[in-house]
């Protein structure tokens, strides 16, 4: 994604539901089967934030999804969020980074376009959407309170090292019990210095994870391994539709006849 502006989980999720679409259509015009009541996520750092926002935005679609040091943007991130959209530079500490892509001291690679494409002009962004609206559709510890999930379809397993220190473990455990209160099977497992090994875990920091195969196989399989029922169903290619409220309007996630999110200002706003 080196020329993709990473725009916190919107735009990168819906290029996975739109994805699923396409593939469901191909499979279909081949009359190949395939079980869309089967389908897994893996996120992590940043990453995970995509994850988080395919749950919300089609929930009925994934059965499982394995976490590693996820980075979610919630209720306590907006801030943070509402400068990062508005900035087409990400800022670390008092340097902006310039490039397409940079290595950083932390080992990390960061890929990015110096272009934002938001484009808040006026104070509202592309979608037609204020920024404050832009952040709530991002806020994946906001779920829509019409969604609960059923336990033995969704299984969420978050794996998070205890020294990491751009996402502490309390806050990722606030996330899990927000998607058990909405009947998800989510569970936390932190990563201490007993877990290190060098192969699986190097240390207890953000990047704790070593051999990434090793790591999604080790955690990954016993959630993948499920068989899932298709009388479950799928938001793909379904007439499922979902209503976000955010501060100024509605925002609609349809799947007929493409997936599609879009925004409606409230016309009192």
């Amino acid at each position: 994604m080196a020329d993709d502006f990473w725009d916190y989980g919107y735009l990168q999720a819906m290029d996975v539901i739109c994805t699923l679409h396409w593939l469901k259509k191909e499979l279909e015009g081949r009359k190949q089967e395939i079980n869309f009541s089967h389908i897994n996520l893996i996120g992590e750092s940043a990453g995970s934030q995509v994850g988080a926002m395919c749950l919300k935005l089609a929930p009925y679609t994934f059965s499982s999804f394995l976490d590693v040091s996820g980075v979610f943007l919630a209720e306590g991130q907006r801030k943070i969020l509402s400068s990062l959209l508005t900035d087409p530079y990400v800022c670390f500490g008092d340097k902006h980074v310039r490039g397409t892509s940079q290595k950083l001291k932390n080992g990390c690679i960061l890929n990015y376009s110096p272009k934002n494409p938001m484009g808040f002009e006026g104070g509202k962004g592309h979608s037609g959407a204020p920024l404050e609206d832009e952040v709530s559709i991002r806020d994946v510890g906001k779920l829509e309170e019409s969604i609960l999930w059923k336990r033995e379809r969704v299984q969420i397993r978050s794996l998070h090292a205890i020294g990491d220190t751009l996402v502490p473990a309390v806050d990722k455990e606030k996330m899990m019990e927000g998607y058990r209160k909405k009947g998800a099977d989510a569970q936390l497992s932190l990563i201490t210095e007993d877990h290190v090994d060098g192969k699986l875990f190097i240390d207890t920091s953000h990047n704790c994870a070593g051999d990434r195969k090793c790591v999604y196989s080790s955690f990954g399989e016993p959630l993948w391994q499920r068989s899932i029922s298709k009388k479950w169903g799928s938001d793909i290619g379904s007439d499922n539709a979902y209503s976000f409220p955010t501060e100024s309007g509605v925002w609609t996630m349809c799947f007929s006849p493409e997936p599609t999110l879009t925004f409606n200002m409230d016309k009192e706003s």
